[in-house]
């Protein structure tokens, strides 16, 4: 099994919980919304995602449908 990196990373808000472990992410700078889960590590250790958190989401290029969150940022500087 072949792994590529190319993957694109960017940072986004999280705006709502929809059902377990996946999650409404809104773009920064454009008004798009889509759904995203979170990656396998969160889950494992347990790592909690709520509302107006700024997450690193990744995407792969081959699939452009599916979002995986990957990390949770410390800093909130974002406004509700």
């Amino acid at each position: 099994m072949c792994m590529s990196n190319d993957v694109i990373e960017v940072e986004w808000v999280v705006t709502e919980l929809l059902w377990w472990w996946v999650y409404k992410v809104l773009v920064n700078d454009m008004d798009l919304e889509v759904t995203a889960y979170a990656a396998w590590k969160m889950k494992r250790f347990n790592i909690k995602i709520i509302p107006w958190d700024l997450v690193k989401v990744e995407l792969s290029p081959y699939e452009p449908t599916k979002w995986r969150i990957v990390y949770r940022s410390i800093n909130q500087d974002i406004k509700k």
